[in-house]
């Protein structure tokens, strides 16, 4: 599934003026969501005119401070996609037939993380993550259940503005492995998966807005 990174990049330009105006807190429970995934689900309808795709990915992260050095993280990614394997027309070019295929995937990312300056949940921080989920494709023909397995490493900036809003950005470097069940009658291709520069590793890359108590 692809995934959009390049606003990514434009936000790095601008959210670091905000810290001008972060104060200190002392707040230690954070709930963050990914805005450019909200921002995909809203325009993607309309850029598929056809209707030969639905496409939906979700992500909620919940973060607590176990100390001023110290703070847990658990990331979870939801995605669905419905996408167009054959079309006949017959000669008319009336009647027409489509078959569709279904793919879900759910990947949780519980992380151990670090402080390297500020505290609590705000300031510099890296932290490692281990990497669980599965797949599940369907079609006319298969229907198949791979369990994925992971780990990566992140590093990555928090602020706190005034009444608890929350930004974070952060980038790193992991791998996961498709393990297919005994019953598949199908392989996972990877290479039909979008990789920053074609890289054998994902480049994670984080950007979170949300609200810290």
């Amino acid at each position: 599934m692809k995934r959009v990174t390049i606003t990514f990049f434009m936000f790095i330009f601008f959210v670091p003026s905000i810290s001008l105006y972060a104060a200190e807190t002392e707040r230690r429970f954070s709930i963050q969501t990914n805005p450019i995934y909200t921002i995909i689900d809203l325009i993607y309808p309309f850029l598929d005119k056809e209707g030969r795709t639905n496409y939906f990915t979700m992500n909620l992260e919940v973060q607590y401070s176990l100390h001023k050095r110290f703070f847990l993280s658990l990331n979870n990614n939801v995605a669905y996609e419905k996408y167009l394997t054959s079309y006949y027309q017959d000669s008319s070019g009336r009647r027409f037939n489509k078959s569709f295929a279904q793919q879900f995937q759910y990947i949780a990312e519980p992380e151990f993380a670090y402080k390297l300056s500020g505290s609590y949940l705000q300031g510099f921080y890296v932290g490692a993550a281990p990497r669980i989920g599965f797949t599940h494709v369907s079609s006319s023909k298969i229907n198949d259940s791979f369990l994925v397995l992971g780990f990566g490493v992140i590093s990555g900036y928090q602020w706190i503005i005034k009444r608890g809003f929350t930004i974070q950005l952060g980038a790193g470097i992991g791998r996961s492995w498709p393990i297919p069940f005994k019953n598949n009658v199908s392989v996972y291709d990877q290479r039909s998966e979008w990789r920053l520069f074609n890289l054998p590793f994902d480049i994670p890359l984080k950007l979170q807005i949300g609200y810290s108590f």
